[in-house]
């Protein structure tokens, strides 16, 4: 994330919590005061933490706050099917399954971004870990 991308998070922040204040988006959050005011106060990058109390203090998807702070790619164009077959698929998943489904690409995500490497697919296939400890360890990791 650049520091424009941290400027454009936190104007979407001023935008978004209107007439709240820090501490009342704090005491919303039930987070401790100073989680997010200490990050907005030196316009930091937010961390998961805080994208997340911020999520539930204006009663927004913690997806879009993530991908907003530049935590989570950005979504897929319109044109790769794969993105609706996800959909698809996460709608026929139970609320835990999903919640492992989105670990595990967390868990690709930053494994990919932290080895420096590209944000975006290899090749048209699917990138999986190699094996089931992967994927076990990928969402004890996560949480």
């Amino acid at each position: 994330m650049t520091r424009n991308d941290v400027g454009r998070f936190w104007e979407w922040f001023e935008r978004a919590r209107g007439e709240l204040s820090v501490r009342q988006i704090e005491r919303q959050a039930g987070c401790p005061r100073g989680r997010i005011g200490n990050v907005y106060s030196t316009k930091a990058k937010p961390s998961e933490m805080v994208c997340q109390s911020i999520a539930r203090a204006l009663h927004e998807p913690p997806e879009k706050v993530l991908r907003l702070a530049g935590l989570l790619p950005p979504l897929p164009s319109v044109e790769d099917k794969s993105y609706g077959e996800l959909v698809e698929l996460a709608k026929e998943l139970t609320i835990q399954e999903r919640r492992e489904v989105y670990d595990l690409m967390l868990w690709k995500y930053q494994t990919r971004r932290r080895s420096g490497g590209s944000l975006l697919p290899r090749d048209k296939g699917i990138d999986t870990p190699n094996n089931v400890e992967d994927v076990q360890g990928a969402t004890k990791d996560s949480k």
